[in-house]
């Protein structure tokens, strides 16, 4: 947290971690899953550079569409931090061939 590394900031920023064993234990039998993993060390860019040296399929983000919030970004620009490395409890992420994705969302909506 901010206040145990001795910054007296109010950001709004709060925590991400949640329970998804039971969001995520059906994808197991889910035939167009093809790699899962939790960003929670490393963050997304370590997750993301993990399955490209697995799979050797290179990975494009655009920044401009993650989800990012206001008050993380303007603490990482005060500590430095890339918000793309910071730990992501309480998420996933999934990669599955571009014709299962509508079927997946339904899957994890469920």
């Amino acid at each position: 947290s901010l206040a145990r590394e001795g910054f007296e900031i109010e950001a709004g920023v709060e925590s991400d971690c949640a329970p998804l064993n039971r969001m995520l234990l059906p994808l197991l039998e889910f035939e167009g899953l093809r790699w899962m993993r939790d960003p929670t060390r490393g963050g997304l860019a370590s997750s993301l550079v993990e399955f490209s040296q697995a799979s050797g399929f290179g990975v494009v983000l655009y920044e401009e569409n993650l989800p990012i919030r206001d008050g993380v970004k303007f603490v990482c620009e005060m500590v430095g931090y890339d918000p793309l490395y910071l730990a992501n409890e309480g998420k996933a992420v999934i990669v599955v061939s571009s014709g299962d994705a509508e079927s997946l969302l339904k899957v994890l909506k469920n």
